[in-house]
């Protein structure tokens, strides 16, 4: 079953800071490591360039 992955970045008009990006990628880059499926999601004014 895949994963979705939010945060502050998820949500329009929300406050948060470059931390909150990477613990998102963070999280990321350990499900993707262990193989499970997964997506991120960014609000629609934040779509962060990998």
């Amino acid at each position: 079953m895949p994963v979705l992955i939010t945060g502050w970045p998820s949500f329009l008009h929300s406050e948060f800071s470059a931390g909150d990006v990477a613990a998102m990628r963070r999280v990321a880059d350990a499900l993707g490591t262990s193989g499970i499926p997964h997506e991120l999601a960014w609000s629609p004014v934040l779509v962060p360039v990998r």
